[in-house]
């Protein structure tokens, strides 16, 4: 089988795409926004095609609708599909899209191998490839993690509007970008977090939901605001324990990992120490970008 490679630049790491040479990338725009040179890969994910997803071996160690995670001695396997609870191993393997393997003796080294039954087609996203490939648990070995959140950038610092789909983040992102030159909105759904020296940065990403909003981009972040929808505007700032549980809520977490579970939460709480978290409870219109503005100064 020959290869085809896909450098991108995901959070300021440089990760490798390998996957059959007769599949087609769709999205070629983001592909080209994020693209990389070849060389100083962090991270590399093979993708192979099979017409027989591999027998389940080891014990399993997690398990929910649409993914089923076994750990052996040499591996750790998630078989990734649409699942009911009281399936079996056998049914599960049959009812597997694709199986994302990582051999514990090279965890280090940063490689994943998915193997995807013939059924899943010959066009791909960016983003399909990389959520096979397991991005929030890539992110997690070097300490980064996915946001649910629209990102803002203005005055050379990162803003982060988070809450459940349908609060609207993408709302209050663009009343700034109409109402306050300069502000750019640089995803208008999902942005990974970091935080180096001490410092928390933003980071666009080539995931971007419904908006079709994502620009290859990395700050550091100003607040982070936690949205409600409101019949007025009413903001205060959140304690550490109550930022870090919604802001944890809002992550993306490869659950079946203690490992990165304890990585993320150590993350957040840098964050958190770091720069303000708020609750706000506000109204689609230009007085929550006035509102919140004057807060945020007044806090400086």
């Amino acid at each position: 089988m020959m290869f085809q490679s896909l450098y991108l630049k995901c959070a300021e790491l440089n990760v490798c795409l390998q996957f059959p040479e007769n599949w087609y990338i769709t999205d070629t725009k983001i592909a080209s926004l994020f693209q990389a040179c070849s060389g100083n890969i962090n991270v590399k994910i093979q993708f192979f095609e099979t017409d027989s997803i591999p027998e389940i071996i080891g014990k399993l160690i997690f398990k929910d609708e649409v993914q089923c995670v076994f750990q052996s001695l040499k591996n750790i396997c998630c078989y990734c599909g649409n699942y009911t609870i009281a399936e079996s191993v056998d049914e599960i393997r049959k009812k597997t899209l694709y199986c994302r393997q990582i051999r514990l003796s090279e965890k280090q080294n940063h490689i994943a191998e998915v193997l995807c039954s013939s059924n899943v087609g010959k066009k791909h996203t960016v983003r399909s490839l990389l959520v096979w490939g397991g991005l929030p648990h890539i992110l997690a070995d070097f300490r980064r993690v996915i946001l649910h959140s629209s990102l803002l950038a203005y005055k050379g610092k990162a803003i982060l509007f988070t809450a459940p789909s349908g609060t609207g983040k993408s709302t209050q992102a663009e009343l700034w970008r109409v109402h306050r030159p300069g502000a750019e909105i640089v995803n208008g759904d999902r942005s990974v977090l970091s935080c180096d020296g001490g410092q928390p940065y933003a980071h666009g990403i080539p995931l971007c939901g419904t908006s079709g909003i994502t620009k290859n981009r990395s700050m550091p972040v100003r607040a982070i605001i936690v949205l409600r929808q409101g019949p007025e505007n009413r903001i205060r700032r959140l304690g550490a324990r109550e930022a870090f549980t919604m802001l944890f809520s809002e992550c993306s977490v490869a659950l079946w990992s203690r490992e990165d579970t304890g990585t993320v939460t150590d993350l957040l709480i840098g964050i958190i120490s770091s720069v303000p978290v708020y609750l706000y409870a506000c109204r689609p219109d230009a007085s929550a970008v006035d509102d919140l503005e004057a807060a945020l100064d007044l806090a400086q």
